[in-house]
């Protein structure tokens, strides 16, 4: 039984130290956000009065904006830019997230959802769709080279196709993503 022992712990402290396991695929690289550059867009694009932020029906049509700062009656680049360094500095190269769609309070099943990357977010688009399943969730997982789940951070526009209806949606995707998936009520 000593030998037993000897032997796995052995066998433990070859794999630990020499590395004579299975490799491990590097770490995913987080994506280069440009903090000001987005936020500066994000206006651009958004702030349609030109009055330096994003606030009332402005708000109402960026979606992923107003998940970002609920209940807020204006959001600023500074705002925006701030988020986006938590993202920056948080350096995941992927976030494991779902969303859960409902109407009159029941799961959505079969409706297709598309999510893809708001335009203020510059660089690669990122864009996928799925179908909700008897829950009325879908897991949120781009592609990528390592063929791993979960999404980068970022804003992200949410299209629900379901009995011939469209609705929109934004969300946004940090580094405190995880967890219960938010729900969306489809409301006509």
């Amino acid at each position: 039984m000593k030998k037993v022992l000897l032997l796995i712990l052995a066998i433990s402290l070859c794999v630990s130290i020499v590395g004579c396991g299975p490799r491990r695929s590097a770490r995913l690289k987080a994506p280069s956000f440009d903090p000001q550059a987005i936020a500066n867009a994000a206006i651009k694009q958004y702030d349609l009065n030109g009055d330096g932020q994003i606030s009332g029906d402005e708000l109402d049509k960026a979606p992923s904006i107003k998940y970002a700062f609920p209940n807020m009656p204006a959001v600023t680049s500074t705002e925006i830019a701030n988020r986006v360094r938590i993202w920056k500095e948080s350096r995941l190269g992927l976030q494991i997230a779902s969303a859960k769609f409902v109407k009159d309070g029941k799961p959505v099943d079969g409706a297709e959802v598309t999510v893809s990357s708001e335009d203020f977010m510059g660089g690669n688009k990122i864009q996928f769709s799925d179908t909700t399943n008897l829950t009325g969730v879908i897991t949120l997982t781009a592609p990528n080279e390592e063929n791993l789940p979960g999404i980068q951070c970022g804003f992200y526009k949410i299209d629900v196709k379901y009995k011939g209806k469209t609705y929109n949606f934004g969300i946004e995707i940090g580094e405190n993503s995880g967890g219960d998936a938010p729900t969306f009520e489809l409301k006509d």
